[in-house]
């Protein structure tokens, strides 16, 4: 958890997302939606339920190579950031 103050002064709050934020998450989404060209969908396409946004953030928790992070202002989230690490297979380039 990492508070942050904005250039114009005001304090925000950088976590990870808890599955108690998904209802929340969804709303910010929606808000969201139709404000940009620069999302993978547009207003009215985000179509994830509660449960499956929850479930989402559980698993983000339980991986080693996944961060979802939430930024709130004033307890309500207004941002979020996810990072999403591939699966490797290492592979011994010594070999011939």
């Amino acid at each position: 958890m990492k508070e942050v103050i904005l250039k114009n002064g005001e304090k925000v709050l950088i976590r990870k997302a808890v599955q108690s934020d998904a209802k929340s998450i969804i709303r910010y989404i929606h808000e969201i939606s139709g404000e940009s060209n620069n999302l993978t969908f547009g207003e009215g396409e985000f179509n994830v339920t509660v449960s499956q946004e929850e479930d989402m953030i559980q698993k983000v928790s339980e991986a080693d190579n996944k961060l979802f992070l939430v930024v709130l202002k004033d307890e309500k989230i207004i941002g979020n950031l996810s990072f999403m690490g591939a699966i490797v297979q290492e592979q011994d380039i010594w070999e011939t």
